[in-house]
C-alpha cells in the first residue's frame, strides 16, 4: 500500500508536446503583432508628430509600409487560424491602402500663360557624377535652381559656371547651390534652431522682385520638429506677401502637423499643380514627400512634376509657375 502511493507521487504529470506549446506561443506572437500593428496606426492618424516620443514611430511607418505590414499579419493569423485577428488586419491594411492616395495622390489640369517661371529642386545626396548631374539640370531650363547636398568641391566650380553662363551661380554654405538668370539684390543667411540652414535670397528676375528661401533640415527622427517649424514661420512671416518661393529638403513628411504653420501662408506646388503620387524619398521606390517646394498666393503654379534619376536617392522637383499681379508688390528696382 505504501509503496503504490509512493510510486503515485513521484509519477509524472501530463505533458504539454512541443506542437502545442508553439502554436500557443505563435498565437501570443500574433496578438502582441495586432497589438503594435494597432498602435501604430494610432500614431499615425491622430497622434502623428505631435508628440516627440511617437515622432520615430510615425517617420518610420509612412502608409505604403502599413499597407504591407497589415497583409502580412493577416497571412501570420490566418497560418495560426486566429481567423477574426486576421479579418481585422485586412480590414486595416484596407483602411491603410485607401487612406495612401487620399493623402498622397494629386489630380490637376495644366494650364499656360506668357507669363511664366520654371523652378527646380534637388537634393542631390552629394553625388560624384558631377557632369551627369549637370546636364540633367541643365536640361530642365529653370529660371531659378535650388540644390542641396550639392557635394561641391572647389574644382567642380568651373564646370558649373561654364554650363550656366546664363545665370548668376551661388555656391553657398552647408553644400547649398542657388542658380538664377535674375540678379541677386540682397541675402541672408542663418541656422533653423541648430537642426538646419537657411539662405534668403532677393533676386530681380523679368521686370519683378522674387524673394527665394533655400532650406536644407537635417535628418533627426527622434526629435520633435516644432521648434524647427516655428523658427521657419518667423523668417517667413516679414516676407508672406511678396512673390516668395521656398524650396527645400524638410526630413519631415507632408502630412506632419508641422506643416500647418506653412499651409496658413504658403501652397503646396505639387498639391497645386502636380499629378500621381507626391513621395519623393527614397528613390527608386519613394514612401515620404520630404522634399518640397512651396509659394505665395501671388505665385500660382501650373504644372509641377516629380523626376527621378539615377544620380540620387531624392525625386527632384520642377515647377512651372505663373505670377499674378499685386499692386502692392515691388517691381524690379533697376
Amino acid at each position: 500500500m505504501k509503496e503504490t502511493q509512493a510510486k503515485s507521487v513521484h509519477a509524472p504529470g501530463h505533458k504539454i508536446s512541443k506542437a502545442t506549446t508553439l502554436r500557443i506561443g505563435l498565437k501570443v506572437l500574433g496578438v502582441l503583432l495586432s497589438a503594435l500593428y494597432i498602435t501604430n496606426l494610432f500614431a499615425h492618424f491622430w497622434i502623428k508628430d505631435r508628440i516627440a516620443e511617437f515622432a520615430l514611430i510615425y517617420y518610420a511607418t509612412p502608409l505604403p509600409m502599413l499597407v504591407l505590414a497589415g497583409f502580412v499579419i493577416a497571412a501570420f493569423h490566418f497560418f495560426t487560424k486566429q481567423h477574426q485577428l486576421a479579418r481585422l488586419a485586412v480590414v486595416l491594411a484596407l483602411i491603410c491602402l485607401i487612406s495612401w492616395p487620399l493623402q498622397s495622390f494629386s489630380l490637376n489640369w495644366t494650364t499656360h500663360s506668357n507669363d511664366q517661371l520654371k523652378l527646380f529642386f534637388w537634393n542631390i545626396a552629394q553625388k560624384k557624377r558631377t557632369d551627369e548631374v549637370i546636364k540633367l539640370i541643365e536640361r530642365e531650363k529653370a529660371d531659378i535652381i535650388g540644390i542641396v547636398e550639392s557635394g561641391i568641391k572647389r574644382r567642380h566650380r568651373k564646370i558649373w559656371e561654364e554650363t550656366f553662363p546664363e545665370y548668376h551661380v551661388e555656391f553657398l554654405r552647408k553644400q547649398m547651390l542657388l542658380l538664377t538668370k535674375g540678379k541677386i539684390i540682397d541675402r541672408e543667411e542663418g541656422s533653423i534652431s541648430r537642426r538646419g540652414f537657411y539662405h534668403l535670397f532677393k533676386i530681380s528676375l523679368d521686370g519683378k522682385l522674387f524673394t527665394v528661401l533655400l532650406i536644407d533640415i537635417k535628418a533627426d527622427p527622434p526629435t520633435s520638429r516644432a521648434v524647427v517649424f516655428e523658427q521657419l514661420e518667423k523668417i517667413i512671416l516679414p516676407h508672406r506677401q511678396e512673390r516668395l518661393i521656398v524650396m527645400g529638403d524638410f526630413n519631415t513628411p507632408l502630412q506632419s502637423v508641422h506643416f500647418e504653420r506653412l499651409r496658413k501662408h504658403l501652397d503646396h506646388a505639387f498639391e497645386a499643380g502636380g499629378n500621381g503620387f507626391a513621395e519623393t524619398w527614397p528613390s527608386p521606390f519613394p514612401l515620404l514627400t520630404i522634399d518640397h517646394i512651396w509659394v505665395s498666393p501671388f505665385i500660382e503654379v501650373q504644372d509641377c512634376t516629380l523626376k527621378q534619376s539615377s544620380f540620387s536617392d531624392h525625386r527632384a522637383i520642377s515647377a512651372t509657375v505663373n505670377i499674378t499681379e499685386n499692386p502692392d508688390l515691388a517691381t524690379n528696382p533697376d
